[in-house]
């Protein structure tokens, strides 16, 4: 039989961007039952078992400590970016929207339902009780984005919104999609809420989780894959305690309050798989170490607190966390990641690092980010943001790193197998619209993206941008990349497909042939090609069936198109 090789430019679609969604506040406060129940009086890691933990790579060179300086914020507009290999452009970046104003250290997040629909949130805060919360929506891939909701502030009645989590979860009747916003007023308004609504949006439902009280601040939000699904929810108090609670009907009520670490703060949490949820925790101040906690039964009675102190060393002074683990198997031989920015005293440069381990949190090793570990000018990594989608076996990871001498900032991607948590593919992701390092990017598996995708904020400009691994949907026919390239691909039955485009002037062209999971299939050119049109086979005799990448780059414009091998 044939093979058909059936080439698709993948395009970004034009954006749609509703004037504004609809605006949602929060009620007056409820006088929820769990709210009577007596808060814990002894944190849980009092009196836990402690699991051990190594440093790794001990013998090998951690170019964050004999290289570089730390970052200056100088900004020039005409040096070069310093660029992660290998490099890879997935796609032209679609807009997700604008946020009305340049907010600066504001909050973006994401996540995607069992379907594929995309739902991207960012907290702009003003410091004032006009913060806003925009969400948008996208149900084909990326290609096209609908604003739905703007959490206000209900005029100050409920306090500024000081942190925002956006998660997706589901039940037999489809999927939820959960905001979760801590509104600052120190009243019985005030605290931390939940709104949870079906997909697509048309209206949905307010529950007060806790009421302020003590100062909340830093919120972090899971949930796992079990049935019933149950959401977590922890926090941290002016009074550097960290708490969590856990819900098992579609955050309709919470319970399993735990009083989890005193003297601690930033709390990350993640849920794994069999019961298992875990909680990362830094010291407030110059913390020389992560306290990592995890408990085998959804917080419940049964189960088991372990607890341990991971990358212990006088040379680090960690900044930020982030934490995620297995979604399926057993517990026992769960892994789990959790990367960090940390602060070298030597030289004054920041930079990742991460922990892992793969026996349910009984172990951990943890070591210098191998995908940044490179001499560099200058170190200074924020943002750490690591994620184990709910339908995908890949641990995603992005970072951002400020470029001093540059004017945008640069973003990080690298993918892990759960089996080889210390096997890391990274690759520098150009973001077209110049990634700003003032936010955190997120990154997250769509099934309709056949992979990952990042949402970012651009340098200085107040616009959100989608870049995914693929897009779907699209018509499988011929299409036009347009400048500088000008490329047309087909249609092709035989051994062998092929591209097409016209160059307007000499230019540097490489052609590269990518599998489905990002590794190199074939080099189909790399030189330098005369003006006029030309045309590059694409050799398929060998390939596997399934789905392939070209990345086509001429003078450092990257397009990239889908290559479906059929036996």
């Amino acid at each position: 039989m044939q093979r058909a090789t059936v080439l698709v430019v993948l395009m970004a679609g034009a954006s749609l961007v509703l004037a504004s969604g609809a605006v949602v506040c929060p009620p007056s406060g409820q006088d929820n039952a769990w709210f009577r129940s007596p808060s814990p009086a002894m944190s849980v890691d009092d009196n836990a078992q402690s699991g051990t933990a190594a440093v790794a790579n001990t013998d090998e060179i951690d170019y964050l400590k004999t290289s570089g300086r730390p970052g200056t914020g100088i900004i020039e507009e005409d040096d070069q970016m310093v660029r992660i290999t290998p490099f890879m452009d997935w796609s032209n970046d679609t807009l997700i929207g604008e946020t009305g104003t340049l907010p600066t250290l504001g909050v973006l997040t994401t996540d995607a339902t069992e379907d594929g629909d995309i739902f991207v949130g960012v907290l702009d805060p003003c410091g004032t009780d006009e913060d806003t919360a925009y969400v948008w929506y996208s149900s084909n891939a990326g290609q096209s984005w609908n604003q739905i909701i703007r959490f206000g502030t209900g005029a100050g009645t409920n306090g500024g919104i000081d942190d925002y989590v956006l998660r997706v979860g589901w039940d037999a009747n489809g999927s939820w999609v959960y905001h979760f916003l801590l509104y600052n007023k120190n009243t019985t308004d005030g605290g931390l809420w939940v709104f949870k609504h079906r997909v697509p949006y048309t209206s949905g439902d307010w529950t007060q989780i806790t009421q302020q009280g003590d100062t909340l601040l830093n919120i972090a939000a899971d949930l796992n894959m079990e049935d019933p699904q149950h959401i977590f929810v922890g926090y941290e108090t002016q009074s550097t305690r960290v708490y969590m609670w856990s819900s098992k009907d579609s955050a309709e009520t919470w319970g399993n309050q735990t009083y989890i670490m005193d003297d601690r703060h930033k709390p990350a949490i993640c849920a794994g798989s069999d019961g298992y949820v875990y909680v990362a925790c830094l010291k407030p101040s110059d913390s020389t170490h992560y306290r990592m906690g995890r408990h085998t039964n959804n917080l419940e009675s049964g189960g088991s607190w372990k607890f341990v102190n991971v990358d212990s060393s006088a040379d680090h002074q960690f900044r930020d966390l982030s934490i995620a683990a297995d979604r399926a198997g057993s517990g026992a031989t769960q892994t789990a990641i959790c990367l960090a920015t940390y602060k070298y005293p030597g030289n004054g440069n920041i930079g990742p690092r991460y922990g892992w381990t793969t026996n349910g949190g009984e172990d951990w090793s943890s070591s210098f980010w191998p995908v940044t570990n490179q001499s560099r000018e200058t170190w200074d990594m924020r943002h750490p943001y690591i994620r184990r989608s709910y339908h995908s076996s890949l641990f995603r990871a992005v970072i951002t790193v400020p470029e001093p001498t540059e004017s945008w900032d640069t973003l990080v991607y690298a993918y892990a197998q759960s089996a080889t948590p210390t096997e890391w593919t990274g690759r520098g992701v150009p973001n077209d619209h110049r990634i700003t390092g003032e936010y955190a990017a997120n990154v997250d598996y769509s099934v309709k993206n056949l992979g990952g995708y990042v949402a970012y904020r651009e340098f200085a400009a107040e616009q959100i941008w989608f870049d995914g691994y693929a897009y779907t949907g699209v018509e499988q026919d011929t299409r036009a990349v347009g400048t500088p390239a000008d490329a047309r691909v087909g249609t092709f039955v035989g051994n062998e497909g092929a591209i097409s485009f016209n160059l307007p002037n000499a230019s540097n062209v490489r052609a590269v042939l990518y599998d489905g999971a990002g590794r190199v299939a074939g080099r189909v050119f790399d030189g330098r090609l005369d003006a006029g049109e030309h045309r590059l086979p694409i050799p398929s005799r060998n390939l596997a069936e399934g789905v392939y990448f070209l990345n086509l780059d001429i003078n450092g414009k990257a397009h990239t198109a889908k290559l479906v091998q059929v036996h």
